[in-house]
Parts: structure tokens; sequence; C-alpha cells
């Protein structure tokens, strides 16, 4: 069984669980655990070689498409992106510009200032 396949069938959110197990012909609890093993050893292997691993792991988990939709199409910040994925915001920079992305420019939310209430007295 290949596990980095099934972890990318598991985290597209496209299809069941129960339907990602009965095509592997496995049980739903046997799935959470070669996901749970597989993560578990990608984030072993990106330690060790000092995050050296994250950019092509990243590259295989968040296709060109899939990342242009979520920056582009869905304007999530980097960070939103990169925590959903398990990386730094730095890795997913990298990532940005391996894909020939232009990024947004950086910016802070705005806050409102406070306007009490108007009172018709």
């Amino acid at each position: 069984m290949n596990a980095a396949a099934v972890r990318r069938a598991v985290r597209s959110g496209v299809r069941r669980l129960s339907d990602i197990a009965d095509e592997y012909g496995v049980s739903i609890d046997y799935l959470r655990y070669v996901c749970d093993l597989s993560s578990v050893a990608d984030d072993s292997t990106a330690r060790a070689a000092g995050n050296a691993g994250a950019l092509p792991a990243l590259r295989a988990d968040l296709p060109r498409e899939t990342f242009l939709d979520l920056y582009v199409t869905r304007r999530h910040g980097l960070a939103t992106i990169a925590q959903q994925y398990g990386v730094s915001r730095q890795t997913l920079t990298r990532l940005a510009h391996s894909y020939d992305v232009e990024l947004r420019a950086a910016s802070r939310p705005r806050r409102t200032p406070y306007q009490p209430p108007r009172s018709d007295v």
C-alpha cells in the first residue's frame, strides 16, 4: 500500500474515508493507522534532514492547482495554508516561488476604530 497516495486521498477531503478504505480493501481503523504512521515518518524524516525534505513532500501534497485555488481564488493567506499543511510560512513561500506564483504584498489585518453606538436622544 502506498502510504503517500493514501494520505493524499484522505487529505483531499473529496471522498469519504470508508470509500477509500473499500478501495484499498482495508478497515477504516487500519487506514487511520497507516496515515498516522506515515505522518510520523514524514515528520521525523523532515526533522532529521533539517527540513530539507519538507518542500518535495509539500509539492506532492499541495499541487500547483490546489495552491492556486487556495491562495489566488479563495485568497487564503500563506500562514493559514502553511498551518493547514503542517509546514512553515517560509516553506510555503519557497513552494510559491517554485510554482512561479506572484505573492501578494504582506499586510496586517486592519482594525476598525471603535465607534460607540449613537443615541438619538
